[in-house]
C-alpha cells in the first residue's frame, strides 16, 4: 500500500486506542455512521475525532476497513 499523506488520513481515538484510517478506505462506505462523521471534520480539526467507546472492539471495525473481511477469531 501507498504511503497516504497526513491530509489524507483520518486519526480516531476510540476509548484511548488510536487508530488511523486513510480516506481512501473509508470513503468506500458513504452511508456509513463513521464516514459521515469523518468527513464532515474541517481541516481545522485535523481530521481527529474521538468516539467514546471500546477500543478493543472498534479493532475489529479497523481491520474490516483494510480487508473487507470480518475477523473474531481472538474472541471468546
Amino acid at each position: 500500500m501507498a504511503h497516504e499523506s497526513a491530509e489524507d488520513l483520518f486519526h480516531f481515538n476510540v476509548g484511548g486506542w488510536h487508530f488511523s484510517v486513510p480516506r481512501s478506505k473509508l470513503s468506500q462506505f458513504p452511508d456509513s455512521l463513521l464516514w459521515k462523521e469523518a468527513s464532515a471534520l474541517t481541516s481545522s480539526e485535523s481530521q481527529r475525532l474521538f468516539i467514546d467507546r471500546d477500543g478493543s472492539t472498534f479493532r475489529h471495525v479497523h481491520y474490516y476497513l483494510y480487508t473487507s473481511k470480518l475477523s473474531f477469531s481472538s474472541c471468546a
